[in-house]
């Protein structure tokens, strides 16, 4: 008998000093379920403040605001681009030309033509699901295309972007906004980045 009544004090004593509840009793062993409101929980809260406890559970993550890349960053990714898919089409076509036994200019039909838009597809479509939206021109400027929906940058919204690019005049249209035509169809923009997004 002596035992268990000392096996109860050490049990009260470490329920006041962790819990803050109240013992008084051996008879708080035998309440009901309904009797547990009586425990006085919320000073537990009280002296967990600042821990885990004070985070709403399903309070969402800030979002980051997300600054659109001005047009002159928007330009100087066009000119760095557009010389290097170029550079790269026509190497590619020349390799081609070279493989097939000639290289003189006259060979350069309809198949090298499509060879070349082709080739700058690739280099589009390539960098940009790769680096998770970003080229060379992008590297140099800081800046990267993402999707609206905070998605990651798949394949597939490469190559809609890659592919919106041959729509005729559509460079004209930053003219008018800093979003462009291959910008609003595949649903992404070019912002600076202000952090590493992996």
């Amino acid at each position: 008998m002596g035992r268990k009544i000392e096996r109860f004090f050490n049990l009260q004593y470490c329920c006041e000093k962790l819990l803050c509840i109240e013992v008084a009793s051996p008879q708080i062993f035998f309440y009901k379920p309904a009797d547990l409101k009586d425990f006085r929980i919320h000073k537990l809260y009280k002296n967990m403040q600042g821990d885990i406890l004070d985070q709403p559970f399903n309070q969402p993550e800030e979002k980051e605001d997300l600054e659109i890349a001005d047009g002159g960053k928007r330009f100087i990714n066009y000119l760095i681009d557009n010389i290097v898919s170029q550079v790269f089409a026509v190497g590619c076509v020349f390799l081609y030309l070279k493989s097939s036994g000639s290289t003189e200019s006259d060979q350069f039909g309809e198949l090298e033509v499509v060879l070349f838009y082709l080739a700058q597809f690739f280099y589009y479509t390539g960098m940009e699901a790769y680096f998770n939206g970003k080229t060379l021109g992008k590297f140099i400027t800081r800046t990267r295309a993402v999707c609206l929906d905070e998605s990651l940058f798949s394949w597939e919204k490469a190559a809609l972007r890659s592919l919106c690019r041959f729509i005729p005049f559509e460079q004209v249209s930053f003219l008018f906004s800093e979003v462009g035509w291959h910008d609003k169809i595949s649903k992404t923009r070019v912002v600076n980045e202000t952090r590493n997004l992996g």
